[in-house]
């Protein structure tokens, strides 16, 4: 049986969504995977709307983009509009989007658990983290792995340490994983 997952990633300009997509690849490449990444935005980087996408599958991706989302994350109230009528799983950082209760989305304050770990930029990461409880397409250690790999020893810590933040307080907030 084959794997494919397709992920999508919404927010504003500065909150690292192009870097943590390519983090995404490089961590789905690191169990053995195909990934291909994509972004989108417009004049206006740092503030303005921005996507990333990933394709992660075991087979060849002939197409880079994704078409139907297994899962989006959603880190902006930008975002929101762009994926509310989407048929997706949709996590999002209730800290910063004041999203009404929809099936199928899961609220976390990243943003605020990052401030807790004193590395706001990490919340992507632990966006991301969260996203792995809810649709596991790659394993964690294959996550970690790729920060040991991608970044000086302690900066690696932090990011190991957000990448697992995440996953645990989605497991904490929503134990069954299944977002209906």
């Amino acid at each position: 049986m084959s794997r494919h997952f397709e992920l999508l990633l919404g927010g504003s300009g500065g909150q690292g969504l192009v870097f943590v997509s390519s983090f995404i690849a490089k961590a789905a490449m690191a169990d053995g995977l195909n990934a291909a990444q994509t972004q989108s935005y417009g004049i206006a980087q740092r503030g303005g709307f921005i996507s990333a996408e990933v394709v992660v599958s075991d087979q060849e991706i002939l197409y880079p983009k994704v078409t139907r989302p297994d899962l989006v994350i959603a880190l902006h109230e930008a975002a929101e509009p762009h994926f509310v009528k989407l048929d997706s799983k949709v996590v999002f950082d209730s800290g910063l989007m004041d999203s009404q209760p929809r099936p199928g989305w899961a609220g976390l304050p990243f943003t605020d658990l990052a401030r807790s770990l004193n590395c706001p930029k990490a919340a992507n990461l632990i966006a991301f983290g969260a996203a792995l409880h809810f649709a596991p397409f790659i394993p964690l250690e294959a996550a970690e792995a790729a920060a040991r790999e991608s970044f000086p020893s302690g900066a690696a810590e932090i990011n190991i340490q957000a990448l697992r933040l995440g996953r645990s307080e989605a497991v904490k907030k929503f134990r069954g994983g299944r977002l209906r």
